[in-house]
């Protein structure tokens, strides 16, 4: 099936809950999105549908960092979809989106073999302190050398803390 992926938009609040919800099988992804919207802390956010139906989704929110940067929590795509090419996608396309509107450089914590297919690798992140730093803590520079030579601390948003 052929899936369209574009921006968020407001209206999709109630369907995005559900699928969080489903694909993580707990509310807590879902309350993150939502606290992440209602803080302002909320940078970016796509959807990926197949028929006007939203089966998949992802968040960028800001972070306090050395560079200009963001973390990506979470993605999410319906089960019954995952592994037909919704979530590259949404990283892909997402990952062009920001770099356009001229982010450096994206944190996320997640599973290395899966992001390490866009360019997310712990050596990026390692000079950075992190609650979330170890084997699964990567970094993607958007703009080419832009954590060279940088390190602190990277302070995700304060809805993170009450996961």
């Amino acid at each position: 099936m052929t899936h369209d992926t574009r921006l968020f938009q407001s209206s999709d609040a109630s369907a995005v809950t559900s699928l969080l919800r489903d694909a993580f099988q707990n509310p807590a992804e879902a309350e993150l999105v939502l606290a992440l919207r209602n803080d302002g802390d909320m940078a970016l956010e796509m959807v990926c549908e197949i028929d006007g139906r939203i089966i998949g989704h992802i968040a960028y929110s800001t972070v306090q960092a050395p560079v200009w940067a963001l973390a990506l929590a979470p993605l999410s795509v319906a089960p019954p979809y995952q592994g037909q090419g919704a979530g590259s996608d949404l990283v892909n396309r997402s990952l062009k989106h920001l770099a356009v509107k001229g982010w450096e450089a994206i944190f996320v914590l997640g599973d290395r073999e899966y992001y390490e297919r866009f360019g997310f690798t712990t050596v990026a992140a390692k000079n950075f302190n992190s609650p979330y730093e170890g084997d699964n803590f990567l970094a993607l520079e958007l703009k080419p050398g832009c954590l060279t030579g940088q390190h602190g601390d990277v302070r995700h948003a304060d809805a993170f803390g009450k996961l």
